[in-house]
């Protein structure tokens, strides 16, 4: 049995909007991650954790505790949650456009969303319309952009397990410090190509 919307939007479209989502989340998860070592939550806490679980329930509280997070680390780590942060913050609104928007076939290989952005404070907020219709080569570059930032934010938060954890993660997990050192390992790859 085929949705409505399938029967709206072409599957690859689909496809890429669920792996976009996915990499968005696994940003977030890692960012929430980050900040709680950076601030050097007790990990054996059950009610350190819940209040940083609260802290993940808003995105722009989330960004905001990652970003002051940066005055817990040595200077090196503080730079790059500062960077990252940054960048993070950019992609907010492809991101919430992502999650809000609805998809529509334009033709012509374009894809429309019916989805508008506020900015600016509660009680002076303006409203704008997402007018640009996205092409097949916007998603996949959208793609590429969020998949290297999750790169680089699990690189960042295996600097800070390192920096706080110089014996050895306090848990175990063995599949999870795999994940970081692949991640890293690519990142760093990334940042400094070997031809």
């Amino acid at each position: 049995m085929r949705t409505i919307v399938e029967r709206m939007l072409p599957s690859d479209f689909l496809l890429d909007l669920g792996v976009y989502m996915q990499t968005a989340a696994h940003i977030e998860l890692a960012v929430w991650q980050t900040t709680m070592h950076a601030e050097g939550i007790d990990v054996h806490s059950a009610e350190a954790y819940r209040q940083f679980v609260a802290i993940k329930q808003s995105t722009t509280k989330l960004l905001n505790r990652f970003r002051a997070s940066a005055s817990f680390c040595p200077g090196w780590i503080a730079d790059r949650i500062r960077a990252l942060a940054d960048q993070v913050e950019q992609g907010l609104e492809t991101r919430n456009l992502a999650a809000h928007g609805a998809f529509y076939w334009e033709g012509e290989g374009q894809i429309g969303a019916a989805h508008y952005f506020g900015r600016g404070p509660r009680g002076a907020r303006e409203y704008f319309e997402v007018q640009q219709p996205a092409t097949r080569q916007v998603v996949e570059e959208t793609i590429q952009v969020a998949n290297q930032l999750l790169h680089e934010v699990i690189a960042l938060r295996s600097m800070v397990y390192a920096w706080r954890f110089p014996d050895g993660l306090p848990w175990d997990d063995p599949l999870q410090v795999a994940d970081d050192q692949s991640n890293a390992d690519q990142s760093a790859s990334a940042d400094h190509p070997t031809d």
